[in-house]
């Protein structure tokens, strides 16, 4: 949901952990553990915490002779994605939260603040607008204005 919310989406690397200060450790995953990543499962768990559907692509890689699994998570197409339902885990997703990747510090998923609340309202506006754009819809604001205030003098 972070990536859906974020500017591009992004990308999710699975088989590289935490080095303790020391850099990444690329581990990379077992034919287990690779086996497990199904696109169907991993999409009917995701779009069961987010209020739309999350577009994204599972992709193979080996570097180094060690496999990965690549996530390439596509930006919301209409409207943010907001979390549903709480997660089990206590904490982790909440119900009526919108995520996004931080753009501060360390990379993490963050409820939105303020700012970026703000910056996804217009990024939906300017998506709805390019949808009835190509519906053959056109914005007229100082037609409609002007017709406003004609109505307006026809009814008093």
């Amino acid at each position: 949901m972070g990536f859906a919310n974020t500017p591009d989406g992004g990308y999710i690397i699975v088989g590289i952990k935490e080095g303790g200060g020391k850099g990444p450790r690329l581990n990379g995953l077992t034919a287990e553990e690779l086996s497990s990543f199904v696109y169907d499962t991993i999409k009917d768990s995701v779009d069961g915490f987010s209020s739309s559907p999350i577009i994204f692509e599972i992709f193979f890689s080996i570097y180094k002779n060690k496999k990965f699994v690549i996530i390439r998570v596509e930006e919301f197409d209409e409207l943010p994605v907001i979390c549903k339902k709480n997660s089990q885990n206590r904490g982790v997703l909440k119900k009526g939260v919108i995520y996004c990747r931080s753009r501060g510090g360390s990379p993490k998923t963050i409820p939105v603040t303020e700012t970026e609340t703000r910056e996804l309202i217009q990024r939906a506006v300017d998506k709805q607008q390019e949808i009835l754009r190509r519906r053959g819809w056109r914005y007229r604001g100082a037609e409609v204005k002007n017709l406003f205030h004609k109505q307006r003098e026809d009814f008093q």
